[in-house]
């Protein structure tokens, strides 16, 4: 049998609220015209992938901007970078095709962190992010390439 409390119906935006009203009176369901989120994942998006993503962006922004990087060593800032930031986005990788521009947004936040700041300006970035990203052993950081890392998380080529 069907719950009815659990259940919900999804309409196109093309759907009006009133219409939504009445189908919730009628079946006795909620209906959602503003498709809402599942498991922290957009359930429905349009063209622009990337403002649905931008919520990603923001996770990892809000986690680093909560660590003070002056008081981080660099010992201390790889294990951030590492262990905290680069897992923030993991789960949605492994049910979605990242767009280049939010992972490229994601690595440049990380080099931010990484290089640090001054009196609101940046400071030099000595390395680009493609050589950070690669193995300690080929003269990297071990950092790992979000593009890269999502593509390898769906197993495509």
């Amino acid at each position: 049998m069907v719950n009815l409390d659990k259940s919900e119906v999804s309409f196109s935006r093309n759907v009006c609220e009133a219409d939504a009203n009445l189908i919730r009176k009628r079946m006795g369901v909620k209906a959602d015209v503003n498709h809402s989120k599942y498991l922290g994942l957009p359930v429905v998006f349009g063209r622009l992938k990337r403002d649905v993503f931008t919520m990603v962006i923001e996770r990892v922004w809000n986690k680093l901007k909560e660590w003070k990087e002056r008081f981080l060593s660099r010992a201390g800032k790889e294990v951030l970078i590492k262990a905290v930031a680069q897992a923030i986005p993991t789960y949605i990788m492994s049910c979605y095709k990242l767009p280049e521009s939010t992972c490229h947004e994601i690595e440049t936040l990380l080099a931010k962190l990484w290089w640090g700041s001054r009196n609101g300006e940046r400071k030099v970035h000595w390395l680009s992010w493609d050589k950070m990203a690669r193995a300690k052993g080929v003269r990297g950081l071990g950092f790992r390439g979000v593009s890269d890392f999502n593509t390898s998380f769906l197993g495509k080529h």
